[in-house]
């Protein structure tokens, strides 16, 4: 029954996401990420009260709908703020993210503390509905960035610009689907596979999660001295090193040493290839919601391809090996997407230079903040 409100929450994210793109190039993007955060906060608010499945279900959508939002706006918002700044946005984009790897840390704390002082988890969804709330207050009071010049909405329609975009979302979604299916059978693999008893393959799973958030912390500083393209290129290559690792390495030593070198090294594709994406094209409200749409997808479906592949196979111990080729296999996937990225977008820079002129400079932002009452154009 839980799968309802887990569908139906991914569906309101998915849907949210697409119509996102197309609000963000129509409206001021912080007033967009405002709201997307206020759904959150009442989602959040209302799931202790809901006393029935059909409440818990439209809990989870109202809430799936504003993380979706919340996506598309904040990563596309953080773009065209650096943009007008003209800062480098990688170290924003690896701050944020890290801010979601501490999120998800966290969490499970508070969830914990409001377990043991209250004897119930809903001081945890009410604290979690505050800070959300306060967020939302916070984002609607900042000045939103120039919006999109006509030129660029022109531009991102080109077919390199396309052909960009799309192969960047087969990257995350291979790589969020990997994220997630790991880190959702790593424990069971352990057990299962790996004959671990319990409090070590919880610990097992704990240094996953750990070493992401920690790779997404480092990726920081990294930001500040790397080219984004080189820091993506030496994160696919450690990604697949350590995959490589976890297939050969027979030892548990193996095991827990590419573990977390493969959280480590997955922490910090999704927000270097966004700042990849951005070298070579302007991302508009679209171009981000196709980018965070196939990193949704990923999640959706490879978590469940890979949970397959492992429970129908004829033997625990084949079903551990079939998780790690299909790892390995994903995992070169990706790093063979890289190159296609980079010749894509070296095409895109001059197709758009050539038809459209510089579209990527700031002369093409157009400021609407002078006009803050003009009605939302659909």
């Amino acid at each position: 029954r839980m799968g309802s409100v887990v569908s139906l929450r991914a569906l309101g994210y998915l849907a949210s996401t697409v119509a996102g793109g197309v609000v963000i190039d129509r409206m001021r993007v912080h007033r967009l990420v405002s709201f997307g955060l206020l759904l959150a906060a009442a989602g959040s608010a209302v799931i202790p009260f809901s006393s029935s499945l059909w409440q818990l279900c439209l809990s989870g959508m109202g809430q799936g709908i504003g993380m979706g939002v919340l996506d598309t706006g904040g990563n596309v918002a953080l773009l065209w703020v650096c943009k007008e700044d003209g800062t480098a946005a990688g170290p924003h984009m690896q701050t944020i993210h890290a801010a979601f790897a501490v999120g998800a840390c966290l969490a499970p704390v508070v969830v914990s503390i409001s377990s043991r002082v209250t004897n119930s988890f809903h001081a945890a969804f009410y604290f979690i509905s505050l800070v959300c709330l306060a967020s939302s207050v916070f984002v609607f009071c900042l000045r939103s960035p120039k919006m999109v010049a006509e030129a660029a909405h022109a531009a991102s329609k080109q077919t390199w610009v396309v052909i960009v975009v799309v192969v960047t979302a087969m990257l995350l979604f291979l790589y969020v689907g990997l994220e997630a299916g790991y880190g959702t059978l790593v424990f069971t693999y352990g057990v299962q596979a790996r004959a671990m008893d319990e409090p070590a393959a919880h610990g097992l799973n704990a240094l996953y999660w750990g070493t992401l958030a920690a790779g997404r912390v480092a990726a920081i500083p990294l930001a500040l001295l790397l080219r984004p393209t080189v820091q993506l290129g030496a994160t696919l290559a450690g990604i697949v090193a350590s995959v490589v690792l976890l297939l050969v390495g027979g030892s548990v030593t193996a095991l827990w040493v590419g573990t977390g070198l493969f959280g480590f090294f997955m922490a910090p594709v999704f927000p270097t290839a966004v700042c990849v994406v951005e070298l070579f094209v302007q991302l508009t409200g679209r171009l981000g919601a196709g980018l965070v749409v196939g990193a949704a997808l990923g999640e959706m479906l490879l978590p469940l391809l890979l949970a397959q592949l492992y429970d129908r196979a004829p033997s625990i111990e084949t079903g551990g090996q079939y998780l790690l080729f299909s790892m390995v296999a994903f995992s070169a996937l990706m790093a063979a997407m890289f190159p296609l990225v980079l010749t894509a977008g070296r095409r895109a820079v001059k197709a758009v230079a050539a038809d459209y002129g510089h579209v990527q400079d700031d002369v093409t932002m157009v400021d609407v903040s002078a006009d803050l009452d003009a009605p939302l154009e659909l």
